[in-house]
């Protein structure tokens, strides 16, 4: 039950990462003139949104076996819990993630209207962890359940298109369209948007720690706040490659070598940050206290 619980949390939130970098580059990173590169995140698009689903299936699959009554049939234990609060959420998400996909499918054509659809599908999809999760729980949830929100778009802004980007940088490559690839292009329109990202995933996290957390020795005396403060030193790290790729690197996206370097630190970044995605898989389920 434990593996099955972290890989599906992290299929989860990996896969909302995805879709959410797809959206962002859409409409902040990829140039308008680049036709090319938006059909590339439309498919990026629907393998993400593709995940999604099953990240849901398996979510339901891992909320029935410990909500399972053995002397019942599953057919009931299925029906009570789609019944619930939680079931409500749950279904709300897989229609919403059955949209996505359709949209996603629909912007591999070039059709605007598409995008617009899977752009305010992800938004929504964004908001189901936290209404299943610790943020909709307690007293304060008008402020942890936004904040929630913030911070899976927050984390899916930055990583997310930072992984959609490296992505595209290699299809281009691959397809030998773009030999040298595409930074130089795209790397210097995310990074406004990751430093925004940073900031947002900032503010919210100092939500989320205010509210499940009743003392600041709590970071090290519970199991939820050990693996809050293993996930603050990761991010950290995260935060470290990313100040190296803007402040060293970035100049020199312009040179063949410089390009190169960016690539290998950027996939170290992201790599890293698939590390603190592991992290939070086990958080999400480790009461807070």
């Amino acid at each position: 039950m434990a593996l099955l619980s972290l890989v599906t949390n992290i299929l989860l939130f990996g896969s909302l990462a995805i879709v959410v970098g797809v959206i962002a580059a859409r409409w902040w990173v990829i140039p308008k003139n680049k036709v090319l590169l938006r059909t590339d995140a439309a498919r990026i698009g629907t393998a993400g949104a593709g995940a999604w689903l099953i990240a849901l299936v398996l979510v339901m699959t891992r909320q029935l076996l410990e909500f399972r009554d053995p002397f019942v049939p599953w057919t009931d234990d299925l029906s009570l819990l789609l019944g619930t609060s939680w079931g409500t959420s749950w279904k709300g998400a897989v229609a919403v993630g059955g949209v996505t996909l359709g949209a996603f499918i629909r912007a591999r054509r070039g059709s605007r209207v598409a995008w617009g659809m899977a752009t305010l599908s992800v938004l929504l999809s964004s908001v189901f962890p936290a209404l299943t999760g610790h943020a909709s729980g307690g007293d304060g949830a008008r402020y942890t359940v936004p904040a929630d929100v913030a911070h899976v778009l927050a984390m899916g802004s930055w990583v997310g298109t930072l992984a959609v980007v490296l992505l595209l940088d290699r299809a281009r490559r691959r397809a030998g369209v773009a030999p040298a690839g595409v930074l130089d292009e795209l790397i210097p329109r995310f990074s406004p948007l990751a430093m925004a990202g940073v900031a947002v995933l900032i503010l919210s996290g100092t939500v989320g720690m205010w509210a499940h957390l009743d003392r600041p020795l709590a970071l090290i005396e519970t199991a939820y706040g050990r693996w809050l403060t293993l996930k603050l030193i990761l991010v950290g790290g995260v935060l470290v490659l990313g100040a190296i790729n803007f402040r060293r690197l970035l100049p020199r996206l312009d040179e063949e070598a410089g390009a190169v370097a960016m690539r290998r630190s950027a996939s170290r970044e992201v790599a890293l940050a698939l590390v603190v995605l592991a992290v939070t898989a086990i958080l999400v389920r480790t009461p807070p206290g």
